[in-house]
Order: structure tokens, then C-alpha cells, then sequence
């Protein structure tokens, strides 16, 4: 018996472990996807309008940095709201008719931290989110 040797091939294992990686990554961007396309609806519901500008230049992107996926909501530097979106978000101001009626129809705060309280507000759908999609 001092002669047998067991011999175990662990290619397959390595083979497996890889495509559990590589599905685990595409699970985490397709839930981020699915993430900034919640939150973008969310934060134009919750942004005042006037024009309509700023709800259109809210956009959901996922972005992605040193093994880091985030979903990210933003307004962009050179579209045409950028130059009111910070002010929007940060300082107080009443709420114009459009504002109103938006407010009223959606049933949800709309106004001064437009992106922010709809983030906040939403842990539990971002939870479901992904414990939807990144189930083993």
C-alpha cells in the first residue's frame, strides 16, 4: 500500500472557481445597471421643474475603478441645468407651480436635496436589488 499515491487534478476546480468570478462580476454591474436605472427615475421624480432641463439631465450611470462598481446619478458639468443643478439641490427655495403639481401627481418630496432624500429613502429597493440578482 506504501506504493499507491493519490493524484487529484485541480484544473477543473480552478476552471470552476473562475466562472464563479466572472458570473459573480457580471451579476454585481448587471444589479448596479439596475440600481442607477432605479435611483435616475427616483431622483427626476424628486428634481423641482421649471423647463423641464434639469429632470432631462439626470442621468444613471454605473462607473467603475480599482475593482470598485458603483452606481452613480448625476447632472453632467456642460449640460444645459448644470449651472442651477447644485443650487437646486443645496439651498431653500419655494417650490413653483410645476414643482406643485409634480409633487402631487408622483406623491413624493420634490425640491431642495432632489438627489440625495430619494437615495436615502430607497436602501430597502437597492437591498432587494441586488440580493435579487447576486443570489448563488
Amino acid at each position: 500500500m506504501a506504493d499507491e499515491v493519490f493524484r487529484f487534478d485541480t484544473s477543473q476546480l480552478k476552471d470552476g472557481i473562475r466562472r464563479l468570478i466572472n458570473e459573480s462580476e457580471a451579476k454585481k454591474k448587471r444589479a448596479m445597471l439596475n440600481i442607477a436605472s432605479y435611483l435616475e427615475k427616483e431622483v427626476k421624480d424628486a428634481a423641482p421643474i421649471d423647463e423641464g432641463n434639469l429632470t432631462n439631465d439626470i442621468h444613471g450611470s454605473v462607473q467603475e475603478s480599482e475593482g470598485v462598481t458603483a452606481a452613480v446619478i448625476s447632472v453632467a458639468a456642460n449640460a444645459p441645468s448644470s449651472r442651477y443643478a447644485v443650487v437646486m439641490h443645496e439651498n431653500n427655495y419655494n417650490l413653483g407651480k410645476l414643482s406643485l403639481a409634480k409633487m402631487a401627481k408622483t406623491g413624493k418630496p420634490v425640491g431642495k436635496k432632489y438627489i440625495i432624500n430619494p437615495i436615502m429613502l430607497s436602501g430597502r429597493k437597492i437591498v432587494d436589488i441586488i440580493t435579487s440578482i447576486c443570489k448563488l
